[in-house]
């Protein structure tokens, strides 16, 4: 067996920068060809704790994140709901469409903080089309695990779609 460190991501195998025992042949004919790994060394066992704690309190601080962004949504946003402008016709009907990344703006700008997560841990659902301005009710599905959408939280998102209106100046 031989000791590498991961310079990437392996499923099945571990994450970047951890030490782990592989078969030579695997190493040598697969990973290091590839630079997944390299051999392990004597320093490198104190960065993989390192890199361990780091990630742990990573994953602490976007737990409370999300968590804030549950209470966050439960009390502010019912009040507060995110505010998307759209082009409109008269009587409120919505040319072209709302999207996911409207929405996700939106809460982006309603709660700085969620800057330091992944937009990819975010995936917006809307249940119906949005045909006119007003207020409707999303939801947020918040990838709390990471990896795999094992843990999806669900987060109701207030959105108010208002119209915005241009005037044509005369001439």
């Amino acid at each position: 067996m031989a000791k590498v460190v991961l310079l990437a991501d392996i499923p099945n195998i571990g994450k970047k920068g951890m030490i782990v025992d592989v078969k030579e042949g695997f190493a040598a004919n697969f990973l290091f060809p590839k630079k997944l790994a390299r051999f392990a060394q004597s320093d490198d066992e104190k960065k993989a704790e390192l890199l361990v704690e780091n990630s742990q309190n990573a994953a602490r601080n976007k737990q409370k994140l999300i968590t804030k962004l549950i209470s966050f949504a439960s009390s502010q946003l019912i009040r507060n709901p995110i505010k998307i402008p759209v082009k409109t016709a008269v009587g409120g009907r919505v040319f072209g469409s709302v999207d996911a990344e409207q929405v996700l703006e939106g809460l982006f700008s309603n709660m700085p903080q969620l800057k330091e997560l992944e937009r990819s841990e975010f995936q917006v659902k809307i249940p119906q089309r949005v045909e006119y301005a007003g207020k409707y009710v999303f939801e947020l599905l918040v990838n709390v695990d990471g990896e795999a959408r094992k843990d999806v939280t669900v987060i109701p998102l207030y959105v108010d779609v208002i119209p915005v209106t241009e005037r044509k100046g005369k001439n």
